[in-house]
């Protein structure tokens, strides 16, 4: 499945720009301008430089190279290649909901502890399909079908609950449009939501 979402991504890459917005002021959470930041699912993302030193990663290498980012790294988010403790922060922005089983999403939980300093941050953002509850479903972009787990708020937190307990949870803006989805090949239309997830070590 993974090798599947890194040829999904990689196909993207090769179609045209494709960007994640930072979507968040990371000076709400953090002060200073010499942090260690890690990003993950950076894609050709950028933003976060005036923070600190900035390590930006993607599954997919052509992404990075979309991006020119000199510091991309290419890897699989639920298996970091860190020391423990190595960053003050971790970011991660529309990537969260591509992990496509539970045990993937609970290892990325439990990497980003592992690596985060003590007193780290962690900020999440992520997306959901209303009306779609703990499902697997497909989202196009183009002729791409991207994997997406549209996870349910309680779904979130109990998962969340067997890594950090402090933690808080937010559900952001919905999407002014519908988008199509697939589920079990059949198409609907819905809206996206975001959480917006800040983990503290």
């Amino acid at each position: 499945m993974k090798r599947r979402i890194k040829k999904q991504w990689d196909k993207i890459a090769s179609l045209g720009k494709y960007r994640r917005n930072l979507g968040i002021d990371l000076s709400e959470y953090v002060s200073g301008s010499n942090l260690k930041i890690l990003d993950l699912g950076s894609g050709g993302r950028r933003g976060l430089d005036k923070f600190g030193k900035v390590i930006y990663s993607d599954i997919s290498l052509e992404m990075l190279k979309q991006g020119k980012l000199s510091s991309g790294v290419n890897l699989d988010a639920s298996v970091l290649p860190f020391k423990s403790e190595s960053f003050d922060v971790v970011t991660s922005i529309a990537m969260f909901h591509h992990l496509p089983t539970k045990k993937d999403r609970l290892n990325f939980l439990k990497e980003v502890q592992r690596v985060l300093k003590p007193r780290g941050v962690c900020i999440l953002k992520f997306g959901f399909i209303v009306g779609v509850v703990d499902e697997r479903i497909k989202v196009k972009w183009g002729d791409v079908d991207r994997f997406y787990y549209s996870m349910s708020l309680d779904s979130l937190k109990k998962l969340v609950e067997k890594v950090f307990s402090n933690y808080n949870v937010k559900i952001g803006e919905y999407s002014s449009r519908e988008v199509k989805y697939s589920k079990n090949y059949v198409e609907n239309r819905s809206r996206f939501g975001n959480y917006e997830l800040v983990l503290k070590k």
